[in-house]
Order: C-alpha cells, then sequence, then structure tokens
C-alpha cells in the first residue's frame, strides 16, 4: 500500500504515514495533520536563522578584531606572537583574534568562573593555602596560552616567529608572572609563593591564646623517645591538644584538677582545651563522649595521653599523630616556635 498524500510505499496497516504525518483511514487519506511536519518546517527554518545569525556575528568579530589590529601601532605589530600577548592580557583574547569564536568564549568564560572561585575561596580565612587553587589557574593559563600559540602557527605557516627554546622560556615567566599577580591582586599581604605547615582550620576559641584558626602550624613528625611532656601535637587538621603523660604515667581526671601519678597539672603543663564535659565542640568530632569526674587512665607504651576535646582523658599511639607541633610560621605577627608547650620568638 502506498501513501495517496506522499506515495510513500508503507509497510503493514499504519494509521498515520510516518513519512509525511497524514492520517490513514482504511487505506485512505482520512485527513492530513502534519504538526509534525510543520514542526520539522519549524526546526529547519530556526536552524537557518541560527545559522545566518552565527555568519552575522562572525562576521561582526571579524570587521570589530580588523578595527581593533588597526588601532594597534606598527611597532607593536611587528612583535612575534602577538596572540600570546593578549592570551596573556585576558584569557580567550588571542582565540578570539584569530577566529576561534566558539573556544575564545569559552575560555573566557572559563576563566572568570576561576577568577570567582579563587575570589571566594580567598574571603573564607579557613581555606587551605592559596598555592592549590592557583595551581589550577595556573595550569588552565599554561594550556591556552600554548594552544593560542600552536593555532597561530598553524592560521599563518609562514610569518616571522622566536625560536622553540625562546618562546617556551617567554611563555614560562609570562605564566609564573601573571600567577604572582593573580594571587598579590586576590590575597593580597597574604599571599605567598611557598606557604608551609599545615592550616588549623578551627571554628572558634577552643586554642586560644595558643593558637587560632587560620595559623599555619610547623608540624614535624616524631618518634615515640622524642616527644615529651607538655609537647603540643596535632591530631587531625581540626584538633591540636598537649601531652599531659607518656609511657607509665597514670592520668586521673578530676572536677577541679587532673592529677599525673598523683600531682596536679600546673602551668604549661595543663591540657590545652580545660575539662568542660559540656562543651561545644565542632561537628567533626561531635561523637567525643563525656569524661567522669574520678576517671584514671593509664598511659600504655608507644602512645600519649591527652584530654581530647576537654571531655575525657584518652591515649593515641603517636606513629598515628601527623606529629608535633614546634612553632608557628603564618601570619607573621603570630609566629613563634614551641618548647615542651612554652612559646618562644622564632
Amino acid at each position: 500500500m502506498n501513501c495517496p498524500s506522499c506515495l510513500q510505499e508503507l509497510v503493514g496497516q499504519p494509521t498515520r504515514c510516518p513519512f509525511c504525518q497524514a492520517s490513514l483511514q482504511q487505506g485512505r487519506v482520512a485527513s492530513v495533520a502534519p504538526p509534525r511536519a510543520r514542526d520539522r518546517e519549524t526546526a529547519v527554518d530556526l536552524s537557518y536563522r541560527a545559522t545566518t545569525l552565527g555568519q552575522e556575528m562572525r562576521h561582526l568579530l571579524d570587521i570589530l578584531f580588523a578595527w581593533l589590529g588597526r588601532l594597534i601601532p606598527a611597532p607593536l605589530r611587528r612583535i612575534p606572537h602577538p596572540e600570546l600577548w593578549l592570551s596573556v592580557l585576558l584569557p580567550g583574547l588571542g582565540h578570539l583574534s584569530l577566529g576561534w569564536y566558539r573556544l575564545g568564549f569559552l575560555i573566557l568564560g572559563t576563566f572568570l568562573g576561576m577568577l570567582y572561585m579563587l575570589v571566594t575561596l580567598a574571603l573564607d580565612r579557613f581555606q587551605p593555602d592559596t598555592t592549590r587553587h592557583l595551581f589550577w589557574t595556573g595550569l588552565l593559563l599554561g594550556l591556552v596560552h600554548s594552544h593560542a600559540v600552536q593555532a597561530a602557527n598553524q592560521k599563518y605557516p609562514g610569518r616571522p616567529v622566536w625560536p622553540s627554546q625562546v618562546l617556551n622560556v617567554v611563555l614560562i615567566l609570562l605564566l609564573v608572572g601573571q600567577v604572582h599577580l593573580l594571587g598579590r591582586l586576590i590575597y593580597g599581604a597574604q599571599y605567598r609563593r611557598e606557604v608551609r605547615g599545615i592550616r588549623l582550620q578551627a571554628y572558634g576559641d577552643w586554642f586560644k591564646p595558643h593558637f587560632q584558626g587560620g595559623d599555619f602550624l610547623d608540624v614535624n613528625p616524631v618518634a615515640p623517645g622524642d616527644l615529651e611532656r607538655g609537647d603540643f601535637v596535632m591530631i587531625d587538621a581540626h584538633t591540636i591538644d598537649r601531652v599531659l603523660g607518656l609511657e607509665g604515667d597514670e592520668l586521673t581526671l578530676r572536677p577541679d584538677a587532673i592529677l599525673r601519678n598523683g600531682a596536679p597539672l600546673t602551668g604549661a603543663q595543663k591540657p590545652l582545651v580545660a575539662y568542660e564535659p559540656t562543651l561545644d565542640i565542632p561537628d567533626q568530632v561531635a561523637h567525643t563522649p563525656a569524661a567522669r569526674p574520678g576517671q584514671t587512665v593509664q598511659v600504655p607504651p608507644g602512645e600519649a595521653g591527652l584530654l581530647y576535646w576537654g571531655r575525657r582523658l584518652r591515649t593515641i599511639p603517636i606513629a598515628s599523630l601527623p606529629g608535633r607541633i614546634d612553632g608557628i610560621l603564618h601570619p607573621p605577627e603570630r609566629a613563634c616556635r614551641f618548647v615542651r608547650g612554652i612559646r618562644q620568638a622564632r
């Protein structure tokens, strides 16, 4: 059977022609209702309009960049690899000048998004150091600048260019300078090329006056035999404490004092966070149970005893600790070193 409307051969007894969407009734055309055909015509029309608009936009962009090119002084136009300088000035601009409009706008949007992320993270003082954030931005910029040069070399194979060694050195210097400039502009005086240490992510005043959130701590691995009573140790990024006892010590918790081998701890031997069973602590360690007055802990070999978050006495393997806190590295106004938990000038 053939469709009476489009004369296409039909298989079986369909109720609608799969080619022209005409309605069929007993093999004859009952009513021609081609909404899908109209949809196809609309889609073709929209596609044509989009293609025409894209061509017009591309033509306008060609005119714009040609006009901007004429504004550049002749001596500057003779500098090799102008697309590299444009890409460094604003990522994506080099690709736009070469006619890679889609990729250029994509790069520009991605860079602005990463720039927004960097600024947002810079406003949070508990975020890790700036190096990790700037690394990914620098990696993106390096790929963008390199691709802009390669695309220009393919488009203009006969133009004068720098030797590859010189170009690589210039590219690296520009990239390093651009990343450092971004770091200075976004992070200001807090920007450092290499910020050593571990940043303490404390959201309250629990560790003051010795430590506060945002401090970069000088944390060094330590063997059990090198750890001393009174030393500060890091348990994780949110938790630090003072060593109250070592192998063989007996620690006893009382409502008004902590005893080590029967003698109360005083001065720099006291825990960093005072005993307080109702202390508000971060969600990350909120499961810590409250201690009972009179609790006694015997410190086993290879472990250190401490008052965990002011709630209970506990021991922890020294080998599992990130290390002993030997000082504060940054910010400069808080820089110091610790000797048996006593603050001293660096």
